[in-house]
C-alpha cells in the first residue's frame, strides 16, 4: 500500500510486522511493531500521517511522524480503509464496521452474509461503502 503521493509505502508481513519504504532508496526506513498476528491489510490517510494495519490480534492506528500506535480497535479483521478526508477507517473482517477516526467512535456496522469482508473502499466522509 502506498501513500498517495506515492513517495513511501508500507508492506505487512506473516511476522507482525510492518515496514515502511522510501520508493525512491528502494529501502526499509521504518518498521512498526504491536500486532502478534500477521498483518493482513494496511491502509495509508490520504495526508500520510497514519497508517492503518489489521491482523487476527485487531486494528492499529499508527502516527507515522512519531512510529507510535496511538489507537488499536479488539477484533480479528482481513482489511482496512482509510476515506480520503481520513475522518473515518472501514474495517472488514467476519462484518464491516465504520469508525470515525477523529472521535474514536464506531458509526455503522454491516454484519457478515456468507464470507467475510476481505476488501473494502470507504468514499469520503463515509458516504458510501463498498465490498
Amino acid at each position: 500500500m502506498a501513500v498517495p503521493d506515492g513517495l513511501i509505502l508500507a508492506s505487512g508481513c506473516s511476522d507482525a510486522v510492518v515496514k515502511v519504504w522510501d520508493v525512491k532508496s528502494q529501502k526499509s526506513v521504518a518498521k512498526v511493531e504491536g500486532h502478534t498476528a500477521a498483518v493482513t491489510g494496511l491502509s495509508f490517510s490520504e495526508n500520510g500521517y497514519y497508517l492503518a494495519t489489521c491482523a487476527a490480534d485487531g486494528v492499529k492506528l499508527w502516527d507515522l511522524r512519531k512510529l507510535k500506535n496511538f489507537k488499536s480497535i479488539e477484533g480479528a479483521a482481513a482489511s482496512v480503509a482509510f476515506d480520503f478526508s481520513g475522518h473515518y477507517l472501514a474495517v472488514g473482517g467476519a462484518g464491516a464496521t465504520v469508525y470515525n477516526v477523529k472521535v474514536g467512535l464506531r458509526t455503522n456496522h454491516l454484519s457478515r452474509r456468507r464470507h467475510a469482508f476481505c476488501s473494502l473502499f470507504l468514499e469520503t466522509n463515509a458516504t458510501r461503502l463498498m465490498l
